[in-house]
């Protein structure tokens, strides 16, 4: 059992005035003083709804098994794959000429490999030919190709073990596009770096490249998750609307320098 107001930190203002409700009641329910309780491993978002304004905050729960410590998963870029167990170590196999499994070596690898970092990961993204994983203290770790400065090290060498990229703290999720990278902290301010290709990096500089974590979102109305892809970054605020920046959008979010964007959704996520 949690507390809805640990996990939701930009509602504040709004916990002795605010109603609860889950997505998925068949994952956890919510009760009306704010505690979450799971019932089966899963993953849903719980709102949390203000009686006096009706402004609505939304927050990601995941659910794990009570002998884990993080939620496993697999993500996959070109030719390899990385894997997160509950233990929360890192394993990779697949494609390895640059560096990208991060096992301290360039050999392609058929069975699954453990990587050189501590068992203290939470998350673990894939791009087209890097990874960047998530520490539980909040850094955030790189290995791969690295052409596009998509490691975030402020330089163009490719790497073939994790290490921290700088500059960063707090983050509390992210996300690998085909040759960048974005992340968010925990006060809903985003990061990017990489190949910007298309303006999905929320800059004017089309084309170019940012060779280190830089703020490209910044306001009051902070990010609460995000997602990236081929050209394209996908951002949920805490009031549930969606927003998308790069290939094929367009507009202008309020907040992100000369960023293009489109409202794709409103109201609750």
């Amino acid at each position: 059992i949690i507390k809805a107001s640990e996990c939701l930190k930009h509602a504040d203002d709004y916990f002795e005035n605010l109603n609860y409700n889950c997505l998925n009641t068949d994952i956890v329910e919510t009760s009306e003083d704010g505690n979450v309780t799971g019932k089966r491993v899963g993953r849903t978002r719980v709102t949390a709804t203000s009686t006096e304004d009706g402004k609505s905050y939304s927050v990601l729960v995941n659910v794990v098994d009570e002998n884990s410590k993080f939620a496993p998963k697999v993500t996959s870029g070109e030719d390899f794959v990385a894997t997160l167990k509950s233990d929360g170590s890192v394993y990779t196999f697949g494609y390895n000429a640059d560096g990208r499994l991060g096992i301290g070596n360039k050999i392609t690898q058929t069975i699954p490999q453990k990587t050189n970092v501590l068992s203290t990961y939470k998350d673990v993204k894939a791009g087209n030919n890097f990874i960047i994983a998530l520490r539980n203290n909040g850094t955030v770790w790189s290995t791969g190709n690295n052409e596009y400065a998509q490691l975030g090290n402020n330089n163009n060498q490719t790497q073939n073990k994790f290490s921290q990229i700088q500059n960063i703290k707090n983050i509390e999720q992210i996300a690998a596009g085909e040759n960048f990278a974005v992340a968010v902290d925990i006060y809903g301010i985003v990061y990017g770096w990489g190949l910007n290709s298309s303006g999905e990096l929320g800059n004017s500089n089309i084309g170019e490249t940012l060779t280190k974590p830089t703020k490209i979102y910044t306001s009051n109305e902070p990010v609460i998750n995000l997602s990236a892809g081929k050209g394209q970054t996908v951002l949920v605020k805490a009031d549930g609307t969606v927003y998308g920046i790069g290939s094929l959008l367009n507009g202008e979010m309020t907040g992100m320098k000369n960023a293009v964007k489109t409202e794709v959704a409103n109201g609750t996520i």
